[in-house]
């Protein structure tokens, strides 16, 4: 995990989604290289940008899908249902069974595409929810709660 030029983390500024997909991208692969990138994996994502062959490589992984008009919006803030979709597919978790779960969330329903992705997290203790029974999936995320998914998915 880097910093910035200024010697700081900054754990309550939100991750982009080019952010998180560098850190899952070298997580699976610390030798990804220029070569592995693929200008045509997102209409919005340049090979020749710093974050190009992180999320080309995470497509070819089917860890990423982008959004239906083919973008991936890199600059964009990763949602909390985002990045535990990105770390659930990263360690291939998806096919975890929750069916012994109760949803406790009050905002998550089982007609959100984010719902098994949540379930899982929850059973495998990746996230918690809030006082209020809420997941709150739609949130941004910053970077320190990023890197506690992020561990947790790896402790997993």
């Amino acid at each position: 995990v880097e910093g910035y030029a200024d010697d700081t983390f900054k754990p309550n500024q939100n991750i982009t989604r080019a952010e998180a997909a560098k850190l899952i991208a070298l997580w699976l692969n610390p030798e990804v290289t220029d070569s592995d990138c693929d200008d045509t994996s997102f209409s919005d994502v340049a090979c020749s940008q710093w974050y190009g062959k992180y999320t080309s490589t995470l497509k070819a992984l089917e860890i990423v899908e982008g959004y239906a008009d083919g973008s991936y919006e890199p600059g964009n803030y990763i949602t909390r249902a985002e990045a535990l979709k990105m770390l659930i597919y990263a360690k291939v978790l998806q096919d975890t069974d929750f069916s012994d779960m109760t949803n406790p969330f009050s905002d998550v329903s089982m007609s959100d595409w984010f719902y098994e992705t949540v379930m899982i997290g929850y059973k495998l203790a990746i996230v918690e929810g809030y006082e209020d029974d809420t997941f709150r999936p739609t949130n941004n995320v910053t970077r320190a709660e990023f890197i506690k998914m992020f561990v947790e998915t790896l402790l997993t």
